[in-house]
């Protein structure tokens, strides 16, 4: 379930970014247990735009501030047509 949350913060972080992507590789290195239920922080950077690849990267941070995982994902840009297609938009600039 983790893995999944990772996706979607790091794809999310993407998003806010201007990038409409999906997900192509997704890494995540578990560093300490996370507990069920446990309210955690996570944050997202996009560390390098190349093209239509986007890579990301997020760490996952418990209630007292200790780094439970970390994150790395490879994301591509959407294709507009399908965007326009599917009837979302690319972002403002």
């Amino acid at each position: 379930r983790l893995s999944a949350q990772a996706n979607l913060h790091l794809a999310s972080g993407a998003w806010l970014a201007g990038h409409r992507v999906v997900a192509a590789k997704i890494e995540v290195e578990f560093k300490k247990p996370v507990p069920l239920l446990t309210t955690a922080t996570f944050d997202t950077t996009v560390e390098r735009v190349a093209g239509k690849r986007i890579e990301m990267s997020g760490r996952l941070f418990l209630p007292d501030g200790t780094l439970a995982a970390t994150s790395h994902g490879l994301f591509v840009v959407i294709d507009e047509k399908l965007l326009a297609r599917a009837g979302l938009s690319q972002p403002q600039s």
